[in-house]
């Protein structure tokens, strides 16, 4: 029951572990619209698209190396949309925005992963 707001408490009845189990299932199912772990050596971003709202998108980072003239680079690998894959669906401007949305992000901020 410690899963229950007290004011709902009261009303339920005595079967409180019919409705745990309902919200454990719940939870799984709803679980099944998250985006994968993000893979070792990228990291992951929420970006808030205008219309869609939250697109959780993995990306790679690269330093910059001014003595040849390179400058730091972020680089969209995928983008997930309530847990399915969605890069193939923007556009090449929402793919530039994603990117420099996330290059300006403080780099505390950012989780990269690494291998395990």
């Amino acid at each position: 029951m410690q899963n229950v707001h007290p004011i709902f408490q009261t009303t339920l009845p005595a079967d409180a572990k019919h409705w745990q189990a309902m919200c454990i299932q719940l939870r799984t199912e709803l679980n099944q619209y998250d985006a994968p772990r993000c893979p070792a050596g990228q990291f992951e971003y929420i970006y808030e698209h205008p219309e869609l709202g939250s697109v959780v998108c993995h990306l790679e980072g690269s330093t910059a190396e001014p003595e040849i003239g390179w400058a730091e680079r972020v680089t969209l690998c995928d983008a997930y949309l309530r847990g399915v894959p969605f890069t193939f669906r923007l556009t090449s401007g929402e793919v530039e925005s994603i990117e420099i949305s996330a290059s300006r992000q403080p780099k505390e901020q950012l989780e990269i992963h690494h291998a395990d």
